[in-house]
C-alpha cells in the first residue's frame, strides 16, 4: 500500500478513487494529513437560485489566493474526479427542505429578507464552528442567505399544501 492513497474518505468516495493517485506525475487528491487547508477560508461555495418555485443548489470550489497553487489544483481534482458536488447537492437537498419551511413560517410572522439572512449566516457559523468553514451545510447555509430569492420565500414549489 502507498501511504498517498491513505486518505480518509467514505466507502462511495474510496471506491471511486481506487488506486489511482496520480496523473501525469502529480496528485490527484487531497491528503488530510499532509495537505494544510485553512480551518477559517471558505473554498466551498453553494451557490443557491430558485426556479419555478423550487430551490436549485449548484456547488463549486473556489480556492483563496491563500491555498498554495499544488493544494488548490488538488482540491480542485479531488472534488470533480470524486464528483462531490452531485453528493453535497443530494445531501442539501433536504436542508433545503427545512430551511423552506423556516423561511415561510418566519416570512408569515413578519420576519424581513434582511432578517433571514442574517440568521441563516448565523446558523452558518454554528455548523462552521463544529464542522469547518467548508462543510456541505456551512455552504449550503451561506448560499440560501445569499440568495435573495430564498430570503423572500420563493421557494413556492416546496410548501406543503
Amino acid at each position: 500500500m502507498l501511504p498517498l492513497n491513505l486518505v480518509p474518505c467514505c466507502r462511495e468516495c474510496n471506491t471511486a478513487k481506487l488506486n489511482l493517485i496520480r496523473e501525469n506525475g502529480a496528485p490527484l487528491y487531497l491528503h488530510l494529513y499532509l495537505d494544510r487547508l485553512s480551518d477559517v477560508d471558505p473554498f466551498l461555495v453553494a451557490d443557491v437560485t430558485v426556479q419555478s418555485g423550487v430551490p436549485e443548489i449548484e456547488y463549486r470550489v473556489e480556492p483563496t489566493p491563500a491555498v498554495p497553487a499544488h493544494v488548490a489544483s488538488r482540491l480542485k481534482t479531488h472534488f470533480t474526479k470524486l464528483d462531490l458536488a452531485k453528493y453535497y447537492q443530494r445531501r442539501a437537498i433536504e436542508e433545503a427542505g427545512i430551511q423552506v419551511q423556516y423561511v415561510a413560517e418566519e416570512l408569515a410572522d413578519g420576519a424581513s429578507p434582511s432578517d433571514l439572512q442574517d440568521d441563516l449566516r448565523r446558523q452558518a457559523g454554528y455548523v462552521a464552528a463544529i464542522r469547518g468553514v467548508n462543510h456541505w451545510r456551512s455552504a449550503a447555509l451561506v448560499g440560501f442567505a445569499n440568495s435573495h430569492q430564498f430570503t423572500s420565500g420563493a421557494c413556492t414549489g416546496w410548501l406543503p399544501q
